[in-house]
């Protein structure tokens, strides 16, 4: 007969702890216990931040993942923001705050996503057992038989977990203990999308505003006094900050630890070159960049080709996908690639027509970048970023201002794009005009004077189509300064005499009659016509505006004789309109209706507007009351369907004068409120005020 036992088999695995293999025992059995499981811990957090500030948003929404069943999978939440917003300190504040909520222990353990050594899954894991009070020397060493003996240890239990610096959505996975009433919350960026996917509770972080930021700093009572005597070199040094944690942290380790320093001296120091808030330390004495260089070392070669560009001109603000490709040399796809990064690391704004702006605190650290690691491909780079935009100015130009002859006439070569459209080339413009500032200051820096003279004549929109009057006018006065570098005085006449057209419109009248002269003078220099009438028609139009009407009336008479001369049907309607604006009224609608005719025939509906603009306002001016209203109107509808707000301002200001000539007074003051709503929007802040001063005595 066959032996039954022979067929039983006994094998062990794994060894968790003691093990006793034996056959039949008679007596006792005595284990000496090996310390792998040790009688039952009560883990707890580290302590919290000693001030906590703000965050009520963020603080409720932990709060309601209490509102919990007595038994339940562990509740999950996602605590996303970028470096140094605090994650770990929300986390451990509110663990702290609510401790009888976990009866069996809070657990805090990091996964080092930012630091040089990123911890494994299984690492981590071994470590929250031994809070636990499982020994590392007898624990198993496969990830599922740690994970299963993390959820046998755990099972209806009531335990917080802060799992902070998370790698991959798939570590927390393998961190969720068993049914019972645990909360598990996770620290991370856009990495953690997946949880949320499965159901995780997200909650973001927003910067400090500013009165808990102010908060934030008083808090260090050694401070109190120097915020009051110094209250606003507190709020500029508070806006370097940007409500950023970590920023602020080092402001107040900054003053606390330095003898004798005040809030003006701190905020000279974070003004000078190569300094900046990055450069601070934090109250735990760990250098703010360095928390940043972390991040920055770990992108990906499309990320940091990206980000280096935000760091190599202070000027740039959001870049559109179409410029980082150009100068980086990458495809657009692999510009999005990085962008994407970027963005789930919280190093930029999410894209707004195709273009990322930079968090400001970010971008002084991609500028220490630079500085301390100069790559020997940096000029290269802006080079490439400076040709792109000439490229595209060039283009838009062409589409805003088409007739105006001097592209043509000073860059022949120049090729450019017929389809961009007007409505697409304003708002290029529009979008672009802080970065084309930021390009033409490098293109003068490096000396390329050819591209910087460009830019001045084909940006002539800045002024004529934004009425951006800054940044058009530093843009006209780098190429001026490009153009006489050159010896160009055709070039330089032509771009003084756009200066003096800024100068003009903010009734900078001396700075105006310097451009103008210097115009003039330049262009008789070049034996240019042209550009002397262009540049006499800009100054007639000024004295104009100051009342000083003889000598005005002849600069603009001369202006259409010296038209006439040259031939130019459009340049003769321009002068005849400008006349006409200083000739009496009959006079003036003979000139008016020539133009008007001109510029049907060439399909300029914006100049042909402008001139029922102006025989609206002579009519009124010769007292035809009822003639002025119908050349308004036309010229209101044009303005506003070809989105030009300025020009939409005036006729409502000589809608208003017509309505208060017929003692129409609510309607006059209707039109002076639209005049002043436009202009305000468009922050031309004196002719707000002439609206305003003209309502109130409408």
């Amino acid at each position: 007969m066959r032996d039954e036992r022979a067929d039983n088999h006994n094998q062990v695995d794994r060894v968790m702890g003691d093990l006793v293999q034996v056959g039949v025992v008679h007596g006792g059995v005595h284990l000496h216990h090996s310390g792998a499981v040790s009688p039952a811990r009560r883990p707890s957090l580290p302590s919290g931040p000693r001030a906590f500030v703000n965050q009520v948003g963020p603080l409720a929404a932990l709060d309601r993942l209490l509102d919990r069943p007595e038994e339940h999978e562990p509740i999950v939440a996602t605590i996303s923001a970028g470096r140094g917003f605090g994650k770990t300190a929300l986390c451990l504040h509110w663990g702290n705050q609510h401790e009888p909520e976990f009866p069996d222990g809070r657990i805090h353990v990091g996964f080092g996503a930012w630091t040089d050594r990123p911890r494994g899954t299984a690492e981590v894991l071994a470590e929250v057992l031994e809070q636990l009070g499982c020994a590392r020397a007898g624990q198993p060493t496969e990830l599922g038989a740690l994970s299963s003996l993390f959820r046998e240890l755990t099972r209806g239990k009531a335990y917080l977990l802060v799992l902070d610096d998370v790698v991959a959505a798939n570590q927390v996975t393998a961190l969720l203990p068993s049914r019972g009433r645990s909360v598990v919350l996770a620290t991370g960026s856009d990495n953690l999308r997946a949880l949320v996917a499965q159901g995780a509770h997200s909650i973001e972080l927003a910067p400090l505003e500013d009165d808990m930021a102010e908060l934030f700093l008083s808090l260090a009572e050694p401070l109190v006094p120097l915020m009051a005597e110094q209250a606003e070199a507190v709020r500029a040094v508070l806006d370097r900050c940007h409500g950023v944690p970590v920023l602020l942290d080092a402001v107040r380790a900054m003053l606390l630890v330095t003898p004798g320093m005040d809030f003006r001296e701190l905020l000279a120091e974070l003004d000078a070159a190569g300094h900046g808030v990055t450069s601070m330390r934090t109250s735990g004495g760990e250098p703010v960049e360095v928390i940043f260089d972390v991040v920055v070392g770990k992108l990906g070669p499309e990320a940091a080709a990206c980000h280096r560009i935000y760091g190599l001109h202070s000027g740039f603000a959001a870049l559109s996908v179409g410029v980082l490709a150009a100068a980086t040399g990458l495809t657009q796809a692999e510009v999005r690639k990085g962008m994407r990064e970027l963005l789930g690391l919280r190093l930029v704004e999410p894209p707004t027509a195709d273009r990322y702006a930079m968090h400001p605190w970010i971008r002084s650290h991609a500028a220490g970048v630079v500085r301390r690691f100069p790559a020997g491909s940096d000029d290269e780079i802006l080079t490439r970023a400076v040709d792109s935009y000439l490229a595209v100015a060039a283009s838009v130009d062409q589409a805003l201002c088409p007739n105006r002859p001097w592209r043509a006439r000073m860059f022949p070569e120049l090729s450019t794009v017929d389809s961009v459209g007007r409505e697409n080339a304003e708002k290029w413009l529009l979008a672009e005009v802080e970065n084309l500032r930021a390009v033409v200051e490098l293109a003068e820096a490096a000396g390329e004077h050819e591209k910087v003279v460009r830019f001045g004549v084909l940006l002539w929109s800045l002024f004529l189509v934004l009425k951006r009057h800054s940044e058009a006018l530093a843009v006209f006065q780098a190429a001026a300064r490009s153009a006489q570098a050159r010896r160009s005085p055709l070039v330089e006449s032509v771009l003084r005499t756009q200066i003096g057209f800024v100068h003009r419109h903010c009734e900078e009248f001396d700075e105006g009659q310097r451009a103008f002269d210097a115009a003039i003078a330049l262009a008789r220099t070049a034996g240019d016509l042209e550009a002397r009438l262009t540049a006499t028609e800009g100054l007639g139009l000024m004295l104009l505006d100051q009342g000083r009407i003889p000598e005005a009336l002849e600069l603009l008479r001369e202006n259409l004789a010296g038209a006439r001369l040259i031939e130019d049907p459009r340049r003769i309607a321009l002068a005849e309109l400008h006349d006409a604006k200083a000739e009496q009224p009959g006079v003036a609608q003979v000139l008016l209706t020539a133009a008007e005719a001109t510029f049907h025939g060439l399909g300029e509906e914006y100049n042909a507007a402008k001139v029922q603009l102006w025989q609206g306002k002579k009519l009124i001016e010769a007292g035809q009351l009822g003639d002025a209203g119908a050349p308004l109107a036309a010229a209101l509808d044009t303005m506003t369907r070809l989105g030009r707000d300025f020009d939409r301002g005036e006729v409502h200001e000589a809608l208003a004068e017509l309505a208060t000539a017929r003692g129409e007074h609510d309607s006059a003051q209707r039109h002076y409120r639209a005049a002043a709503d436009i202009y305000a929007e468009l922050g031309l802040v004196r002719q707000v005020r002439r609206a305003v001063a003209y309502f109130r005595v409408a």
